[in-house]
């Protein structure tokens, strides 16, 4: 996500009487009315106009949307295309801003997530992503701006601009160009794996409230004896292997997210049955927790 969509984002957590139109320098996005034919109801949403109907941006619309389809971890998609001769996109609302703004808001508070609800919203970071590789399409921009929380602290990923299908019978080294890199350089791993060790980071920083400095360089055997440190102090034991995984320096060894998900519901209280809605229950601070996700304590 660009710092303009960021900020934006930002605005919205005030609500709908923030001030909108803001303008960027690709697309202008505002808060906006949609009457939801589904939920018989008019709902807030998100528009983004395209400046000129190029073709990064109907290739962005377009995977947005078949994202959209594949996945629930993906920020629902109200309305694509053209409208009086604008490429616009209408996507859903999320209340609460983006993930990097509630870290942000829990380093200045000094109140760390709940373990219950890293690890919960791990898996569904996971499901989203294996969702997408599934049908070949890989994201290259997973970031704690572009994961969104909505009211109920489910996790949806928006943001499809630098998207990319990925063709099936072609050699993933062919689809491995830098987005935005007009030389079109190469990069080290391929996009499948890029997306996971991308979502490594994004989970760490939710975990311990600070950036991951791992890199490529990092010794596996270093990474797993840090990660395994820091973790046991937050309760975390528990994804300190699939993390390491995920982060690990050579992407031929590095884990699919369909194969570190595999790894994280075998724990007892967290299966594929786990429902987002019920991260709702795991808001408060880090520490043991008698919490089961599968039966929340209600409020």
């Amino acid at each position: 996500m660009s710092q303009f969509e960021d900020a934006t984002i930002k605005n919205m957590q005030g609500g709908l009487e923030s001030s909108f139109p803001k303008s960027g320098k690709m697309c202008t996005i505002y808060m906006d009315d949609w009457n939801d034919t589904s939920q018989g109801r008019t709902v807030p949403v998100i528009t983004k106009v395209f400046h000129s109907a190029t073709p990064q941006g109907f290739s962005e619309i377009y995977l947005h949307e078949a994202a959209a389809r594949a996945s629930p971890g993906v920020t629902k998609v109200y309305q694509p295309g053209l409208e009086r001769g604008r490429l616009l996109l209408r996507m859903e609302y999320c209340e609460k801003g983006s993930l990097a703004c509630e870290i942000e808001q829990r380093k200045r508070d000094n109140q760390p997530f709940n373990s219950q609800l890293v690890m919960v919203t791990m898996i569904n970071m996971l499901r989203t992503l294996r969702d997408l590789h599934a049908v070949n399409i890989a994201h290259r921009a997973v970031s704690t701006e572009n994961f969104l929380l909505t009211a109920d602290f489910s996790i949806k990923l928006t943001d499809f601009g630098a998207a990319k299908l990925i063709e099936r019978g072609k050699e993933l080294d062919s689809h491995t160009e830098l987005p935005g890199n007009s030389e079109s350089g190469r990069a080290v791993l391929n996009p499948f794996a890029e997306d996971v060790f991308a979502l490594g980071k994004v989970v760490y920083e939710m975990a311990l409230l600070r950036p991951c400095r791992y890199d490529t360089q990092t010794p596996s055997d270093l990474l797993r004896a840090d990660l395994n440190s820091k973790l046991r102090k937050y309760s975390l034991s528990a994804i300190a292997e699939p993390l390491a995984q995920m982060l690990c320096p050579l992407s031929e060894d590095r884990i699919t997210a369909a194969e570190a998900l595999m790894q994280l519901e075998r724990l007892p209280s967290l299966s594929e049955d786990t429902p987002v809605m019920y991260l709702t229950d795991f808001t408060g601070t880090t520490g043991d927790s008698s919490l089961d996700p599968q039966h929340p304590t209600s409020k």
